[in-house]
């Protein structure tokens, strides 16, 4: 009936470090850091397979694998700073 005005926070807001566990801010920062080194470890590969050094059948699913991982972790340190509702 009532709405509850200027007291809420915007669903999309960033946590306050405050509040945070510090065994989640190493996680972020593990994960940062993976994220990190296997965009490099892509970045590598992609300049190696158009230089020839490496066979694209099989850097081609090397690269993929390393996508999928960079997204998901990018993906799970995205989440991890969203204020849960």
């Amino acid at each position: 009936m009532f709405k509850k005005q200027g007291t809420e926070e915007p669903q999309g807001a960033l946590r306050t470090s405050t509040k945070t566990k510090p065994a989640v801010w190493i996680m972020r920062i593990v994960g940062s850091y993976l994220v990190l080194l296997w965009s490099v470890f892509f970045l590598i590969g992609v300049k190696g397979t158009i230089e020839g050094k490496y066979v694209p059948s099989r850097a081609i699913p090397a690269g993929a694998f390393l996508l999928f991982f960079i997204g998901l972790f990018g993906w799970s340190i995205y989440r991890s700073f969203q204020k849960k509702v």
